[in-house]
Formats: structure tokens, sequence, C-alpha cells
């Protein structure tokens, strides 16, 4: 295996980084959607019978 010059290291170490961020990035909207979806279960089981918000209309095929 041939040995490893200053430039590939530094490549290697800025795709770690930035793997590091993507993979962040990724829990991060997970963690965000667990959330809202938890939020949006809550409020739908505590509100009284009869309000619960209308549903949305559908929306027309594309042509």
């Amino acid at each position: 295996m041939p040995l490893e010059n200053d430039e590939t290291r530094k490549r290697r170490a800025r795709n770690r980084a930035l793997l590091a961020v993507l993979a962040g990035l990724a829990i991060l909207f997970y963690l965000v959607t667990v959330v809202r979806m938890r939020e949006a279960d809550r409020s739908a089981h505590d509100a009284p019978a009869g309000t619960a918000a209308p549903e949305r209309p559908a929306t027309p095929p594309r042509p």
C-alpha cells in the first residue's frame, strides 16, 4: 500500500467532516419530524369532539 501524501490525508479528513455534517443533518431532520408528528397526534387527541381540523381538499391531478 503506497504511503499517503499530505493532500490525500487532508482530503480524507475533509470528507469525514462532511460525512459527519450530513449525518447530523439527517438525524436532526428525523428528530424534528418525529416531534412534529407526536405534537400533531397529541393535538388531535386533545381536541374536543367535532372541533378537529378540516381535511384539506384533494389537489387536482396534473395534466
